[in-house]
């Protein structure tokens, strides 16, 4: 499954691509600046622990261009922790956890089509980049016990991902070139985060923004 979604994933960003360079009219250039909360899912193999997912934080900012009056292709970059958890034992009762989150920059690229002056859908991909350093916290009984930091290699990680994103988005505008923006995003990864050849870590992620929106 996963990989056939690759191969219309990749369809859509050349589509994407060869509808910017021959396009030959642009009406408007926006720039989005947005954040807000992001909840990721894991979905690992082989099953050894159950795996369950965590809200965190993401923010950034888009630049879109709008082609006619209902298309136009966006991309920019978004700064995202992505974290996920998992039951390591239950004593007398008492609950065992354990939290891995790191910190990514996330890079859409999206055709976006407006069908209501306030609602646009956006479908194409994304490429994410794992940087800094991958946290581990262990809590016993729902409170915090210890954490610890490491490289994502011994973490057991890689630092790319790559995936499907589709994207919901409500504009109220305040005037002609600005306005308020509520943005929904599904993002599904496609890429193995896991550095161990016998196991498989993927990544699907819900995202709720709210922002602003200029035109330029």
């Amino acid at each position: 499954m996963r990989k056939f979604t690759n191969t219309l994933l990749s369809s859509a960003i050349v589509l994407t691509l060869g509808f910017c360079l021959f396009s030959q009219s642009s009406q408007a250039i926006e720039l989005t600046v947005l954040g807000g909360l992001s909840r990721s899912t894991p979905d690992v193999t082989p099953v050894t622990l159950t795996y369950k997912a965590r809200n965190s934080y993401a923010g950034g900012a888009l630049l879109g261009l709008r082609y006619k009056r209902f298309f136009g292709i966006e991309t920019g970059a978004i700064y995202a922790n992505n974290k996920f958890g998992s039951d390591l034992a239950n004593v007398d009762g008492v609950s065992v956890s354990g939290d891995t989150s790191f910190n990514s920059i996330q890079i859409p690229l999206l055709l976006r089509f407006t069908v209501l002056p306030l609602i646009s859908f956006g479908v194409g991909g994304y490429y994410s980049m794992g940087i800094g350093q991958v946290s581990e916290t262990l809590s016993v009984g729902g409170a915090p016990a210890a954490t610890a930091t490491s490289t994502y290699a011994d973490a057991g990680l890689k630092t790319s991902d790559y995936g499907f994103l589709g994207d919901v988005r409500i504009r109220l505008p305040l005037i002609p070139t600005f306005g308020f923006i509520l943005d929904f995003r599904y993002l599904y990864g496609f890429g193995n985060l896991s550095a161990d050849a016998a196991a498989k870590i993927y990544l699907t992620d819900m995202q709720a923004f709210a922002g602003l929106q200029f035109g330029l």
